[in-house]
C-alpha cells in the first residue's frame, strides 16, 4: 500500500505547484525516485487530464554504461538526446544543480518538465 503522504505529494506537485490542466502532456524525469511516487505522479497528472511521459533513470546503472563508453556509443547517446531536446523544444538538466532551459525556445505545445533528483528535490520547469 502506497504511503497517503506521498498521494498528497504527487496532487500538490499537479494540482498546485505546477496547475496542470486537461491536455496538456508533462514529462515526469525521475532519476533516483522510489516507484511509489512516479506511480502516484503519473495517476495525479491522468486525474488532472494531462497526458503524463515517464523518463526513469538509475544514476548506479547511467555510471556503469558510461563507465566504458565508446566514442561510438557516446555520439549514439549524443544524437539521440538531441533529437529528444529537438522534438521537445527543451533542455532537461538532470544534475543535481538547478539549471535553466539554454537556447531553445518555449512553445505552448511543448511538455511542461517535472523533474526529480534526490540531490535538488524537486525542479519545474514550464
Amino acid at each position: 500500500m502506497t504511503d497517503p503522504r506521498v498521494t498528497r505529494l504527487a496532487r500538490l506537485l499537479i494540482d498546485y505547484s505546477t496547475e496542470l490542466k486537461s491536455g496538456e502532456t508533462v514529462l515526469l524525469d525521475m532519476i533516483d525516485v522510489p516507484d511509489a511516487m512516479a506511480i502516484e505522479l503519473m495517476r495525479a497528472a491522468r486525474d488532472a487530464g494531462a497526458i503524463p511521459i515517464v523518463e526513469v533513470r538509475h544514476s548506479r546503472i547511467t555510471r556503469e554504461v558510461m563507465k566504458d563508453t565508446t566514442e561510438a556509443h557516446a555520439a549514439t547517446v549524443r544524437d539521440i538526446e538531441l533529437q529528444r531536446m529537438k522534438e521537445d523544444g527543451r533542455v532537461y538538466r538532470d544534475s543535481g544543480e538547478r539549471e535553466r532551459e539554454r537556447g531553445f525556445g518555449h512553445s505552448s505545445g511543448s511538455p511542461r518538465a517535472l523533474q526529480s533528483h534526490p540531490a535538488a528535490g524537486v525542479e519545474f520547469s514550464g
